[in-house]
């Protein structure tokens, strides 16, 4: 079950919310705020500093207003492990260039959580 909500919310990341940001939709922009991801000013696609963990948020309540078919109850621990292990394991590299974008990894750590990334215009 897990496995099947994670996978649709990676989908939905690599769709609906990438595509959100890019055009600079007002309720992923707060939500990225809120999640304490860093929003670079630009004129074209809007670039962005996050952890995983931050962007798991943001990610969550963009999903949940989409109406992803997430449960009501999430085990954040468990739920976050499963979406790191999945975006890990082979990053969406070809979704992320045909939303405009390229991923790059700014400070690594042993904890996913606090890995820092930049998601940058192509």
């Amino acid at each position: 079950m897990r496995n099947e909500y994670i996978t649709a919310l990676l989908s939905h990341f690599t769709g609906l919310f990438l595509q959100a940001v890019a055009e600079r939709e007002p309720s992923v922009m707060a939500d990225l705020e809120n999640c304490r991801c860093k929003l670079a000013p630009s004129v074209g696609f809007p670039s962005l500093e996050f952890s995983l963990a931050n962007i798991f948020d943001a990610l969550w309540r963009h999903a949940v207003r989409c109406r992803v078919a997430l449960p009501d109850q999430s085990d954040w621990g468990k739920d976050f492990s499963e979406f790191c292990a999945q975006l890990m394991f082979s990053w969406p590299i070809e979704e992320f260039e045909a939303a405009g974008y390229r991923v790059k990894l700014v400070h690594k750590s042993n904890s996913y959580a606090k890995c820092m990334y930049k998601l940058l215009p192509t």
